[in-house]
């Protein structure tokens, strides 16, 4: 005849019945405690993630910060290009455009290649491929800016100045 489980329970020693208990009971603590570790790690990503994303602001404000120090520089950024090319000033004030535009392309590359913030929250990514694809659209030197050091810049950024004409 079979015995049942509990009959061959009834038939172990006591420290035969401590080590099947701690036994079970460290396999439950591991089970546990790998849970917790996947659940903090988890949790550490998206605060990385997004203290990375938090860091946007900085750059947004030292986009801004420029363009207070040089007003002038703003005026260029949504002009033709035939008409900054016959403007004297703008031959002066050049240089410092250029690294104004820099900064907003380093930017935005650092922001759209914060892929783990965007997989936590999709529409964010949206939201700032359209900012960054509507400047591309609105901004001749912009454009001109990136086309002369494309090759320092990701394929992310590089699909928005492609793709800047379109509606999404």
């Amino acid at each position: 005849m079979k015995k049942t489980l509990r009959q061959k329970w009834q038939t172990f020693t006591f420290s035969e019945r401590f080590t099947a208990i701690t036994s079970v009971g460290g396999i439950v603590v591991s089970i546990v405690g790998l849970t917790l570790v996947i659940i903090s790690l988890k949790s550490s990503e998206k605060i990385a993630s997004t203290s990375t994303y938090l860091q946007t602001y900085a750059w947004t404000i030292d986009v801004d910060k420029a363009f207070i120090e040089h007003p002038e520089a703003k005026g260029y950024l949504y002009e033709d290009i035939a008409k900054l090319k016959s403007n004297s000033k703008y031959k002066q004030d050049k240089a410092q455009l250029d690294v104004i535009l820099e900064l907003m392309l380093d930017s935005y590359d650092a922001i759209l290649n914060n892929t783990s913030y965007f997989k936590i929250y999709p529409d964010q990514y949206q939201i700032w491929m359209k900012t960054v694809k509507d400047n591309f659209k609105r901004s001749a030197v912009l454009r001109m800016k990136f086309e002369m050091d494309s090759d320092e810049y990701s394929s992310l950024l590089d699909q928005a100045y492609k793709h800047r004409l379109d509606r999404k």
